[in-house]
């Protein structure tokens, strides 16, 4: 394997060389034309554990240069933004072409950069650009001599990647944008890049456990009850369970409540997998609590609410104390605990 060329193929495929340097990282700036969900899901879970465990500053520029990236990879990369990335897209328009690829890593320390590596090439962010398409991407890196040619070019590749940043077509992505997007998108009629065509990720279907399940709490709705407990053991898909009651019931805006974060976590990913359209956001609890004079501690809630919605976070949809009762929640779901957090779970569940 060449250190300086990826040259890609099932030999040296480019999704190898990206997890190395995100593992290795504590700050990422990616720039591609378009990001289709087939790709953004093999990088997916190695950005988020970058976010939420080593705190890595990552920023991502994509596009929508003839409506290739997906919307549902853009509704992914809003749950990046929900972890603290930033995230940019260029507006290309009708007159504007966009077609960089970089990839930059950056080991620092104290505001120090230490080492880095920058892949220049080819690739988007799709299924066959990451693992068995012909794919060049060189990589040039940092080293310790300031004056050496590569060393140079990295410092280049970052301050126009800074340049492009201020670019008057770029913006940070929103849900407003993106639902915007979803209606006026018109895909090529030809196929412009490997991987242009994919289709999004399916949605999942339930197992044979949770499809027992869901019969029992639709026939527990048709009974007349508000309310329904479902016990069910780890690793069987409580939270799966979740978001198919939510789409069975045809709920628009769901809360779900747990205990700890990276439950919440978790239930975002699911949630937005069973409802690719919708908005997924956190709520934090504290203030949640606090607007019922309650003890808190730093967990976090998961609200959906319907694509029209204007504003994506529970807080924004005025879940307060003053106004809790007046807001239409058509499912609300709670991670039950016990222990230390069961009587403030117990204090807010009436409310609902």
């Amino acid at each position: 394997m060449s250190q300086c060329l990826s040259t890609g193929g099932v030999d040296d495929p480019f999704l190898t060389r990206v997890l190395q340097s995100i593992y290795q990282a504590n700050e990422i700036e990616l720039a591609v034309s378009f990001i289709k969900s087939s790709g953004l899901e093999l990088l997916y879970q190695a950005l988020v554990d970058a976010l939420t465990i080593r705190h890595v500053k990552l920023t991502v520029l994509t596009s929508d240069y003839l409506d290739i990236t997906d919307p549902q990879a853009l509704r992914m990369l809003m749950l990046l933004a929900e972890r603290g990335a930033d995230i940019y897209l260029f507006q290309a328009g009708g007159n504007l072409s966009f077609h960089l690829k970089a990839y930059i890593f950056l080991e620092s320390r104290e505001g120090e950069v230490l080492d880095g590596t920058a892949y220049i090439g080819s690739s988007n962010i799709s299924k066959a650009a990451m693992t068995d398409g012909i794919e060049w991407n060189y990589a040039v890196n940092l080293n310790d001599n300031k004056n050496d040619g590569t060393t140079r070019c990295f410092k280049e590749i970052r301050e126009e990647y800074q340049h492009l940043l201020a670019h008057p077509d770029i913006i940070r992505l929103s849900h407003d944008w993106i639902d915007a997007y979803e209606q006026r998108r018109k895909l090529p009629d030809l196929p412009i890049a490997p991987g242009s065509t994919d289709a999004e990720l399916p949605i999942p279907k339930s197992n044979e456990v949770q499809s027992e399940a869901l019969r029992s709490l639709k026939e527990t709705r048709h009974a007349g009850f508000r309310r329904g407990l479902v016990v069910m053991a780890t690793g069987l898909g409580k939270t799966f369970l979740a978001a198919f009651d939510s789409a069975q019931l045809g709920a628009k805006r769901v809360l779900f409540v747990a205990h700890r974060e990276e439950i919440l976590l978790q239930a975002e990913n699911t949630f937005q997998r069973i409802h690719p359209h919708l908005r997924v956001g956190q709520y934090n609890v504290r203030d949640f609590l606090l607007d019922f004079k309650q003890t808190a501690t730093e967990n976090s809630g998961i609200d959906i609410v319907p694509r029209a919605e204007t504003r994506p976070t529970l807080a924004r949809l005025g879940l307060t104390k003053a106004n809790l009762e007046g807001i239409l929640l058509e499912l609300s779901v709670t991670d039950y605990c016990k222990g230390p957090e069961q009587d403030r779970h117990e204090r807010y569940l009436p409310k609902l």
